[in-house]
């Protein structure tokens, strides 16, 4: 018991004693069982992903970003299956093609957000610039974008730059996964839009769509704000440029009153257990933080 106890972590600890209140399993039979819960994740490992998408399909009913868009299109979103869940990654890492046979043995849908201008290259993103430190790096989300270049110019950091290995998917492994995993788009370079210039927000959107769909065959309908970050321009853009829809990091639950430019998500960490998932798809830690009864992610 000791041992057990030694290798289970503070938060996980907590979120196993919030699990066993029963009050996880209360919101999802009463606030999300008419409602579609979307969570995120970024990079995410085959055994974690085993052990999370067992867990959601236990708890949950996965169903895919189109088949909720397709709902909201048509008749009332009451057509779904209650409960309803959508997989979401960010960025595209290469890390998504490990993925592949846990997503098939789990018949799990699953949307990844892409970069149109790192997908199939070796270039990096730019928050995993050489000599930026994670202070550095949080900094540089709030300043205004031609800053943001620059601070990294001054590192010695070009986003064009090819570098020996990459970050993200390749071309061939876009391809291998095209027909198993939905990709949409995650602006061409993954700034933040909000900091950006009315001309670039608009390159960046118009360009990951029109990249995607003529480079990679893709059907692209859905965006990903970077870093969740948005104003009443980025949705006027999304809507401009061709998206049908738009996720955002604000947590929440969705319906057919929530504006499909505003999609709400459960953040889940890539590497956390099952008690903490369950937590955090229910928006019971999302509540506590705001709250502030617990701090950090």
């Amino acid at each position: 018991m000791r041992s057990w106890i030694r290798g289970v972590s503070l938060k996980e600890g907590i979120c196993l004693l919030l699990r066993l209140t029963g009050v996880p399993l209360l919101i999802r039979e009463v606030v999300q069982r008419r409602r579609v819960t979307i969570v995120m994740y970024h990079r995410l490992d085959p055994e974690v992903a085993d052990r999370h998408f067992s867990a959601l399909r236990r708890h949950y009913t996965p169903i895919s970003l189109q088949a909720y868009l397709a709902a909201r299109r048509g008749d009332p979103l009451r057509r779904l299956p209650p409960k309803a869940v959508i997989v979401t990654i960010d960025d595209g890492h290469r890390s998504v093609h490990r993925l592949k046979s846990v997503t098939a043995k789990h018949r799990m849908p699953v949307t990844v957000f892409l970069c149109s201008g790192l997908v199939g290259t070796n270039r990096w993103f730019w928050f995993s610039a050489p000599g930026l430190s994670a202070a550095e790096r949080e900094h540089l989300k709030t300043v205004p974008d031609e800053r943001r270049v620059a601070a990294l110019q001054a590192l010695g950091f070009d986003q064009s730059h090819e570098f020996s290995d990459r970050e993200t998917l390749s071309a061939d492994e876009i391809g291998d996964l095209r027909n198993l995993i939905d990709f949409q788009g995650h602006s061409a370079s993954h700034p933040i839009l909000s900091a950006c210039s009315d001309t670039k927000a608009m390159e960046e959107l118009d360009n990951s769509k029109r990249q995607l769909e003529q480079q990679f065959g893709l059907r692209v309908n859905a965006l990903a704000y970077p870093n969740g970050s948005y104003t009443t321009r980025e949705i006027q853009i999304a809507r401009q440029t061709g998206y049908e829809c738009a996720l955002t990091t604000t947590a929440g639950f969705n319906d057919r009153r929530t504006p499909p430019y505003e999609l709400r998500r459960m953040t889940v960490r890539d590497d956390c257990g099952v008690s903490e998932l369950l937590v955090r798809a229910c928006g019971l830690w999302a509540f506590l933080r705001l709250t502030r009864s617990f701090a950090g992610d």
